[in-house]
């Protein structure tokens, strides 16, 4: 999927304060397209920007949340309720065979790291993402601050989002991506 195939498939969406970044779903829309992924998790909602992103893309996602008070009726109607860090995994476990996508907004920080740790010991989990993580702090293969992603994607897709809103660019917070390895050994 290229950068304009994305824009339009996301034109009419408007972008939600504190929601995901156009150009951090982009980057693991695409990492996961490269691995061969069929369907994504996603733990933790907030206002859905990142579930509306991500239905737009793939066709087969399942959105976890524990609580979904303020967002749109159509959207809460669809999302299982409950904790992420039990549905995600019984989510993966249940689906052996295909090649799966994880993307958690929440928890945030170390509660997220034995999901993800979980996450990337299972084979079919191909791509796992943790958004509101800090760069480089924990090795992961890919991040939506990576300055030539910033320059070369972000100032495309993120362009008319207003700067003030975009804080976790100057504190180094974006979307960190790991690819399971262990998945082609």
């Amino acid at each position: 999927m290229t950068v304009e195939a994305f824009q339009k498939m996301t034109a009419d969406l408007a972008w939600l304060p504190r929601g995901v970044m156009y150009s951090e779903m982009y980057l693991f829309s695409v990492t996961c397209q490269q691995q061969g992924v069929t369907a994504i998790a996603e733990s933790g909602v907030a206002n859905g920007m990142s579930t509306r992103l991500l239905r737009r893309v793939w066709d087969d996602v399942t959105s976890f949340e524990w609580n979904t008070n303020g967002l749109a009726p159509d959207l809460a109607k669809s999302i299982v309720m409950g904790d992420g860090r039990a549905l995600v995994p019984e989510w993966v476990s249940a689906r052996p065979r295909q090649r799966l996508g994880v993307f958690v907004d929440g928890p945030k920080g170390p509660p997220a790291r034995p999901l993800r740790e979980w996450c990337l010991e299972q084979p079919q989990v191909r791509v796992f993402a943790q958004h509101d993580y800090e760069m480089g702090s924990e090795g992961e293969d890919l991040h939506g601050n990576d300055p030539a992603f910033r320059r070369d994607v972000s100032s495309v897709l993120d362009k008319d989002i207003e700067p003030r809103q975009m804080t976790k660019r100057l504190d180094k917070r974006g979307i960190g991506i790991w690819i399971n390895r262990q998945a082609f050994a």
